[in-house]
């Protein structure tokens, strides 16, 4: 368990906010038979557009990728569509489809499917 540093409060408080930490840290072990997937590392950015598709590729030297695609016509350009790939630590491939749409503040978020 990694330390925590907490900001001066009473002891009663710090005792319970400890409890909370410790039972957030239990909840997050994975489940017996969880697929752990290593972190992606930095990705490196490129991207193109044909007119029509404008696209983002991301890569690392791993092979972990992620693509997103977006089309051009005017109804549909706040949407993007595209998929995320990563290779386990025993070689095997793992890939989800992506949705996005860009938020109030521009930003690129992921929407459920």
């Amino acid at each position: 368990m990694s330390a925590l540093t907490l900001a001066p409060v009473s002891p009663k408080a710090a005792e319970l906010l400890h409890a909370l930490y410790a039972e957030a840290l239990a909840q997050a072990e994975p489940a017996p038979g969880t697929a752990l997937l290593p972190p992606t590392g930095a990705l490196k950015a490129s991207s193109a557009c044909d007119g029509t598709y404008l696209s983002a590729y991301c890569a690392t030297s791993f092979r972990n990728s992620i693509t997103l695609f977006q089309n051009h016509a005017r109804e549909r350009q706040a949407k993007w569509a595209g998929e995320e790939v990563r290779y386990d630590t025993d070689g095997r491939r793992w890939e989800r489809a992506i949705c996005g749409v860009i938020n109030d503040f521009g930003d690129l978020v992921e929407v459920p499917r």
